[in-house]
């Protein structure tokens, strides 16, 4: 279950967000500010082009799922909180994120998941889900995987 994100749950996402295991695998691997953070969300929650999900288990929030809409394609970002992690949801969550997206908007066809290649876990997970290899950028160590709706 998916429900927009809005700025009561700006605890919740900087908590998430500052959690070490899970800004190691970021592209801006550090933690930020509080400010910083309410900036960042603030901004979010005002850009058309992006939407921004709590996942919800059992109406329990178990993480959030963004979508960055780029002309005819959306990235997907997804970060689970760090007590659901380890537990085989990454997968089936993904699934779930990507059909409710593209429910959200009809005309979108294609999903890319840019990942750190180190992250086993994410990579494994968006493969899971459907996710096919498109290339890989040695140079930053990122892997892209595409989702193409059928």
């Amino acid at each position: 279950e998916f429900q927009a994100a809005t700025m009561a749950d700006s605890e919740l996402l900087f908590v998430w967000r500052n959690d070490q295991t899970a800004y190691q695998n970021f592209f801006n691997a550090q933690p930020v500010t509080k400010a910083e953070h309410l900036e960042w969300l603030t901004k979010t929650l005002d850009n058309h082009n992006r939407y921004l999900f709590i996942i919800l288990n059992q109406d329990q929030p178990i993480g959030q799922v963004r979508f960055d809409i780029e002309g005819e394609s959306a990235k997907i970002s997804i970060t689970l909180a760090p007590n659901q992690r380890g537990q085989g949801l990454g997968g089936k969550t993904i699934v779930e994120a990507t059909e409710y997206f593209l429910k959200q908007v009809p005309g979108m066809r294609t999903i890319i998941a840019e990942i750190k290649s180190d992250n086993q876990a994410s990579l494994k997970a968006f493969t899971r889900a459907g996710y096919k290899p498109k290339n890989t950028n040695d140079v930053d160590s990122i892997v892209t995987l595409e989702f193409l709706k059928s």
